[in-house]
């Protein structure tokens, strides 16, 4: 069917446009909505700075690098790659929990996850306060972020960990590390996040890298521990009720700003401008509008196009905006346009406009409040110690509590001696992953094209366990089919790339070729480990934390 543009009206000039394209000044603006300060920013050009910031993502060279999913025959794929950040903790600080104490009496702490830490009298070789600082490494992601190693050589024979649990602890006198003195123990009570009773203990050691075995870590529930710390435990909760968690501070945000229409255009005389016919269902934010035209930003565009008879004509809209497709046989014209209106009607829409962006930002504003409320509850909750849930059963003894975690008397514990600090690790050490084998590539899109992750590390969430391969290892790729396996990632900019559990689901992978995995960037910048957490929850439905 031949169509015709039907002409007659207008829209802004460049320089008009050129200056709703502050991209730099978006990005400043909403920084500060994630740090939590009130704004007055144009919430049109957010959304023109965001859609900028996609094109962005998106290669714009082609390559001879397969897309996602696609088996190749080669075993290796020549493509740059892409190095692993070395230090994410410094990105995405882990939570630490400190505490002060007396070394010359008997201590004992508890932290917020209910960890029993029982330090006699003399531990340490000071008669200065001592700072403990506590971090715990017990959830897939924060592993990820610390970077330790999560594999144990044995006999010239390597094994990964099928984790019970993890922490780091750690003592300072003013900033200067102070460790145990020689022949004193502290005695840990840890609550695993496994009911696996065949786990061992393992520390750390910074210097070499590697996992030193210690001894098995039995099981015990709550009220044995009790008796060897020599405590009471009482359910006393706070009667502080806890502010609703925000899911997905983001996503709110993003969906406050999506209900904010596009700022109208008023019509240039000094422009080319037709009406052109497009299917509501198609461009909604268009439909309301009673004489909208479609303006040619393009100096390419002719008078003598109006008058002719084309095969075809598509509005389409992208990244960049819209644009005009023009077909006449095997001849096709492209040009961007903008939607614009005569006066009265813009007249109309930018008081509407104006109206719910001043909405839009008492929204996202009252969302930040609510993000900040919940943040110093938490704050406040985790560094109360005035009630107690544990008591010793020797008044001499001060007793330090931080307890948040929900405890039953029925909850499940390891305990043990420690004779020196660091990173202790509760594990089982096993030949994973056994089952299924594969060649694989993993790849994410930069601007520069795909880019090869160095290396990945493979996460069986249900147990969990943890697998690293560096790319040399990625021909012979191997996971266990029916589990819950995440992928995680990290380029050199600290940036991560995840591929959820779906992406191992169904693979058929003819022997002598070579998948590839797309892995997705997590999106924007995150102040804090519990905003990258409830992201990645949001982007995988099968890893809640």
């Amino acid at each position: 069917m031949n169509r015709k543009i039907v002409t007659g009206r207008t829209q802004p000039t460049s320089e008009e446009v050129n200056s709703l394209q502050n991209f730099d000044g978006i990005i400043d603006g909403v920084s500060d909505i994630r740090r939590g300060r009130k704004i007055n920013i144009s919430l049109a050009t957010i959304a023109v700075a965001i859609s900028a910031l996609i094109v962005s993502f998106w290669p714009s060279k082609e390559t001879n690098i397969p897309m996602a999913g696609e088996s190749v025959e080669s075993k290796t794929i020549a493509s740059p790659k892409t190095q692993p950040h070395q230090n994410l903790e410094a990105l995405y600080p882990i939570p630490k929990e400190y505490f002060d104490i007396n070394p010359n009496v008997d201590n004992l702490i508890v932290t917020s996850n209910g960890t029993l830490i029982d330090v006699p009298k003399g531990a340490f070789a000071t008669n200065e306060n001592v700072t403990l600082e506590f971090k715990d490494l017990s959830d897939p992601m924060t592993v990820f972020i610390s970077q330790i190693p999560m594999d144990y050589d044995s006999l010239g024979s390597k094994y990964h960990f099928q984790s019970g649990g993890m922490f780091e602890l750690t003592a300072n006198d003013n900033g200067n590390d102070i460790p145990l003195k020689s022949g004193s123990e502290i005695q840990v009570s840890y609550p695993t996040i496994t009911a696996d009773e065949d786990m061992n203990q393992y520390r750390y050691d910074v210097e070499t890298t590697k996992w030193n075995y210690d001894k098995p870590m039995p099981l015990s529930e709550l009220d044995g521990v009790c008796d060897v710390h020599k405590v009471d435990f009482t359910s006393k909760k706070s009667d502080q009720e806890k502010p609703p968690a925000l899911a997905d501070f983001q996503s709110q945000v993003d969906m406050v700003l999506g209900a904010v229409p596009d700022e109208p255009n008023l019509a240039s005389s000094a422009r080319y401008k037709f009406h052109f016919e497009f299917d509501a269902d198609d461009f909604p934010e268009l439909a309301g509008f009673a004489d909208i035209m479609f303006q040619a930003k393009d100096s390419r565009f002719k008078r003598s196009f109006y008058e002719k008879a084309w095969d075809s004509a598509e509005l389409k809209k992208g990244n960049l905006g819209y644009s005009i497709v023009l077909k006449d046989g095997p001849k096709e014209e492209n040009f961007n346009v903008i939607p614009v209106l005569q006066k009265d009607e813009y007249e109309a829409a930018l008081v509407n406009y104006e109206n719910a962006k001043k909405e839009a930002e008492i929204k996202i504003n009252s969302l930040v409040e609510a993000k900040r409320a919940h943040k110093d509850w938490t704050e406040n909750i985790r560094n109360r110690t005035s009630e107690y849930t544990f008591v010793s059963r020797d008044k001499a003894k001060v007793v330090t509590n931080r307890l948040v975690a929900d405890l039953e008397r029925t909850t499940l514990y390891r305990t043990f001696n420690l004779p020196g600090l660091g990173v202790v690790n509760c594990d089982k050490p096993i030949q994973f992953p056994k089952g299924v084998g594969i060649s694989a590539d993993f790849v994410g899109h930069t601007e520069d094209g795909l880019r090869r992750f160095k290396q990945v590390q493979l996460i069986e969430i249900d147990s969990p366990t943890y697998a690293t391969y560096h790319s040399g290892d990625y021909d012979d790729f191997r996971y266990r089919k029916g589990k819950q396996n995440l992928i995680l990632a990290a380029n050199h900019e600290g940036r991560i790339a995840l591929g959820t559990p779906d992406i191992l689901k169904g693979l058929n992978v003819p022997k002598g070729e070579t998948h590839q995995f797309e892995l997705k960037w997590m999106k924007g910048s995150f102040e804090s480990l519990d905003e990258l957490k409830a992201e990645l929850s949001s982007m995988s439905d099968d890893y809640a934390l």
